[in-house]
This record gives C-alpha cells, sequence and structure tokens, in this order.
C-alpha cells in the first residue's frame, strides 16, 4: 500500500526503540519454553466441554461432512466457532486418527513458537534484555502453559495474533510499507479472526491504529478487506440458518436459561460491573502474579495484591502510548472491553489468555518507567529486570506446584467417564444418549449425543429429551455446574414410569438411565426400590439425586 496525502508525519516510535535480538537469544527463550511445555504436559482428554468440540469438529472436516456437529443425530452445520483451527486439527488426525496426543501437540508447537515472537515485539519497547526476561516469564506463566496442552483456540489465536502485530507495528512505523506487508498483515488478521472471534478486536485495532498516523488509505484498506473477507463466513452462516450465536450469546441474560430474556442497557452496565470486579481483583492479577492468589481472590484489607499488578500494567499501556506505540496497545485496551462486556456466567482466564503475555510485558515495562524517573542511568532497566526476574520465579513456582498437585479426574469425572466406558461397551453403535456434555461423551464413545433444554420447566424438559430420541440419559453429579440438578432431574422425577437405571455409581451419585415407552412399563421402572440385582448388575437407585 501507498502512503496517502498527509502521511508524512512521524508515523512510529524512535529507531532507538527497535532492538536486534540476536538468533540465539530467540532460539534460548523457545528452548525454555519447549522444555516447560514437556514438563507441564498433560496427555489425558481436558474436561472443559469446548475441547471436545474442536476435536469432534475437526473429526467432522476429516470425514468430509464439514464443519458440523457429527455427534449429533441431526449432523447440524456448526456456526459457533470460526473454522481455522478445526481445519488444523483436522490435518492432524488424519495423520493420526483418533490420537488425542498428537492433536494436544499442535497447541504445544504454537505456544513455543509465541515466545520468540514475544520478545521480538517487546523489543520494540524495552532493551534486548528486558524483552528476554519478559519472554522467559511468559515461557514459564501456569496459564499458558495450561492451555498450551489443551485442544482449544487459545494458543494458536496467541500464535496468530502476535504475528499479525509485528506485522502490524512494521506497517504503521513505516514511512513506505509497500503493498506486499499490509496484505500479509491482513491475512494475519483474517487467520485470528477465523481462529477465534475476539480477533474482532485485531480487525478493529488495525484501522484505527492506522488512523492515528493519518494513514487514511491503509485504514481503509484494513476496514474494508476484513469486511469482504469476513463475509464469506457470515453468509456461509446465515445459509445454514443458524445466525450469529455469538451474538445471540451476548444478547441473553443468562446463557444457560432458555427465557431469561434479552439483556437492557442496565443488565449490560451490570455485567460490566461484575466482570470488572472478576477480573480486576482475581483474574488478571493471577494471570500476572499467580503465587499470590493460589486460594483465590484476594480479599480486601490485601487490595495491594491486585491492586499493585493492575497499576504497572496501566502504567505500562500509558507511557508505551506515549512513547509513540498504538497497535498492540489499542488491540490491548478494544479486547479488554470485549471480555468485559461478555456474559459473567462465562468469566475466566480462558476469555483473556492472549493478553497475559502483554500484561507481563507491560507490568515490567511500568516499572522501568517509574524506576527511571526517580533514578538516573541503568536503575530504570536494572529495576525491571529484577522484577521480571520475580515474575519468572513465581510463575516456575506455580507451574511446579501445579504440576506436583495434579491428582486424577474428580470423582465427579471420573463417574462420568465410567458411564461412558459402560455406554461404548453396552448399548448399540446407533444409539442416542443425552447427557450435559455431549461433546466429550462422543468423543469417548461414539455414540450420538444430545443435551436437554435448560428450562425450569419440567414438561417442557421431559418433552424436549423425547423429541430429541434419547434412548439413554446420563445423569451426572458434576461439581462445576448445577444444571443437571435444576433442570433434568425434576423432569425425570416426574415421569418416573418411563425409564430404569442400567447402570449407577456412588460418591457422587451418576446413572445411565434407559428410556422407556409411554405405557405398560411400571414393572421395569425406576419405582422397583430395593429390587435384588441380577447377578453381575448395579442395584438400581431410588431415583436420580440432585
Amino acid at each position: 500500500m501507498t502512503r496517502g496525502r498527509g502521511d508524512a508525519r512521524r508515523t512510529g516510535p524512535p529507531a532507538t526503540a527497535r532492538a536486534a535480538i540476536p538468533r540465539s537469544a530467540l532460539l534460548f527463550v523457545a528452548l525454555v519454553a519447549l522444555v516447560a511445555n514437556v514438563f507441564a504436559f498433560d496427555a489425558r482428554l481436558n474436561t472443559n466441554g469446548d475441547n471436545a468440540q474442536f476435536l469432534v469438529l475437526a473429526e467432522s472436516i476429516r470425514s468430509g461432512h464439514g464443519l458440523s456437529h457429527v455427534n449429533s443425530p441431526g449432523n447440524e452445520p456448526h456456526t459457533k466457532y470460526p473454522f481455522l483451527y478445526p481445519l488444523l486439527l483436522a490435518t492432524v488426525l488424519t495423520v493420526f486418527p483418533g490420537g488425542l496426543v498428537p492433536a494436544k501437540m499442535l497447541s504445544v508447537l504454537f505456544g513455543v513458537a509465541s515466545i520468540p515472537l514475544l520478545v521480538i515485539l517487546m523489543a520494540r519497547r524495552v532493551s534486548p534484555r528486558l524483552a528476554v526476561a519478559i519472554g522467559l516469564a511468559a515461557a514459564v506463566s501456569p496459564h499458558l502453559l495450561e492451555f498450551s496442552h489443551i485442544t482449544l483456540s487459545e494458543i494458536p489465536f496467541l500464535f496468530f495474533s502476535l504475528v499479525a502485530l509485528l506485522l502490524l507495528e512494521r506497517i504503521v512505523e513505516s514511512p513506505s510499507p509497500g503493498r506486499a506487508r499490509p496484505v500479509l498483515a491482513l491475512l494475519a488478521i483474517m487467520a485470528t479472526y477465523y481462529v477465534k472471534s475476539i480477533g474482532l478486536a485485531l480487525a478493529l485495532a488495525a484501522p484505527l491504529a492506522c488512523a492515528t498516523r493519518r494513514r487514511f488509505r491503509l485504514a481503509l484498506f484494513f476496514l474494508a478487506g476484513f469486511v469482504v473477507l469476513s463475509f464469506p463466513w457470515y453468509l456461509r452462516n446465515k445459509a445454514v440458518g443458524q445466525g450469529n450465536l455469538y451474538l445471540d450469546y451476548f444478547l441473553m441474560k443468562n446463557p444457560y436459561e432458555e427465557g431469561s430474556g434479552r439483556v437492557t442497557a442496565r443488565d449490560l452496565l451490570a455485567r460490566v460491573g461484575e466482570n470488572a470486579v472478576r477480573y480486576e481483583r482475581y483474574f488478571i492479577p493471577n494471570g500476572i502474579v499467580p503465587p499470590a492468589f493460589r486460594f483465590g481472590p484476594a480479599p480486601a484489607r490485601d487490595a495491594l495484591l491486585f491492586l499493585a499488578p493492575l497499576a504497572l500494567v496501566a502504567i505500562g499501556i500509558v507511557a508505551a502510548l506515549r512513547a509513540g506505540f498504538v497497535v498492540v496497545e489499542i488491540y490491548t485496551i478494544l479486547s479488554l472491553a470485549i471480555i468485559h462486556a461478555w456474559p459473567e456466567v462465562w468469566s475466566s482466564t480462558r476469555f483473556f489468555l492472549a493478553l497475559i503475555p502483554l500484561f507481563l510485558a507491560y507490568a515490567v515495562f511500568g516499572v522501568e518507567r517509574i524506576a527511571r524517573r526517580f533514578a538516573p542511568g541503568r536503575a530504570g532497566e536494572a529495576a525491571a529486570l529484577a522484577v521480571a526476574g520475580l515474575l519468572v520465579v513465581g510463575n516456575v513456582a506455580a507451574t511446579a506446584r501445579d504440576v506436583r498437585e495434579r491428582g486424577g479426574y474428580t470423582a465427579d469425572w471420573a463417574n462420568f467417564f465410567a458411564a461412558a466406558d459402560w455406554i461404548r461397551g453396552n448399548t448399540p453403535p446407533g444409539a442416542i444418549v443425552s447427557s450435559r456434555s455431549g461433546y466429550i461423551l462422543y468423543w469417548k464413545t461414539h455414540r450420538k449425543s444430545v443435551g436437554y433444554p435448560f428450562s425450569p420447566d419440567a414438561e417442557r424438559v421431559f418433552a424436549g429429551l423425547v423429541e430429541s430420541g434419547a434412548r439413554y440419559v446420563l445423569v451426572d453429579s458434576f461439581f462445576w455446574t448445577g444444571t443437571t440438578g435444576r433442570y433434568l432431574v425434576p423432569a425425570l422425577e416426574a415421569h418416573r414410569d418411563r425409564w430404569r437405571a442400567v447402570w449407577s455409581a456412588k460418591d457422587p451419585p451418576t446413572y445411565v438411565l434407559e428410556m422407556l415407552p409411554a405405557v405398560g412399563t411400571a414393572a421395569d421402572s425406576i419405582a422397583a426400590v430395593g429390587r435384588p440385582a441380577e447377578p453381575g448388575a448395579p442395584a438400581a437407585p431410588g431415583s436420580p439425586a440432585r
């Protein structure tokens, strides 16, 4: 792209801010990241249902069904998550069919590759030594390492976003970026968007950053390019009749309760306020100094624990803006705005994971700028290096603790997987099973799976269960959600003659129920409490536990 009229003014930070990083340093931080990933790696299937959903979507692409719910009886088209990460997973599963560990390694590779990119990006703001120290702190972050061995899109998104930010900064700083760089940057932006929809923040940051430099032709190029390249995805989703699920979720008061209604302006303000408490008081500072939040959010009397890292990050962002940097800073601010407006029931570290390396950098940058105000010479860098070293030590300690304390599955999930094993071995291949975690159940059993309505109306829930065609129902006692006890169990108790228990486990109570016809089944129903079990069969429980 050529520069438009009025583009002659300074377009970026001074050249002294751009220091070259030796290749040996980049290889070193990548090696540290690789060793840390090997140390923290967990080969088991993660219990986050979305990670199984990505595996199912990848299986769908691999099997020639496109991006669809092959776990569902109707193979409905999928519109919630973009296609790029499932497509990348599908290539892995094509080479290693059913290979969970190879699929996990894809995230590991993206995570390792992200660290040198972070160092290069930060070397535009701080010295090479300090940039390497920031990279080391990110390389051993327990949060980044956790998501680097889960089949979720967060770590691939981090990689592509860093690539896009690097390209954008060079374009914004260059008086004559040419034509190739803007095209490559636009493709990188689209990659982030098609990996994770919050890439919209980057798509908006690019034209805004160009506009701050009066690069209006570039701003228009990025804005129009995003609209054109994202339009096919919109058309595809509209054609399959699914619309924009993310927009639907955003507008709902509670995505886990049907009929909760649309969010109002007052609801949105309350949501932002609740998210501010959750993110600023716990999730964000925990992402920077995890050892300080081992036992959860800091109490009000220890406000310094969360205020200090937040203040350093804010000072770092302001200092970067005052120094002439805009791309990463605008992207960070827009991303924070989006996650604070998202439904608070989903507030977690996951939604800002790609910002954690940037927060670490801004905290260190903030320390450097504060120290330079009170001490001349190299004192500022020395203070920042000391803080970066503390962050490295703290992250190493937190990672080692997480690995040391990592146990097996919790009892609720152990029973769920035991039920899945029974279903895989004792039900016909064409059986349809209803459960709270349908994607994980499908990955473990390859039985078609359906959910149940999240409605307080028991008749509505049971009617939905019958209409789904489910022959079996897995009744869980998950610790992490109460939807089964809240919605499904009352519906089942209202129709005790319509099912019988075929498998059960205790502590916590977990059941597999077989659905029965509407009439003539009383003798076989669950009402036969206390009847001696047949040899080798589990005793029938009285009723599903709440």
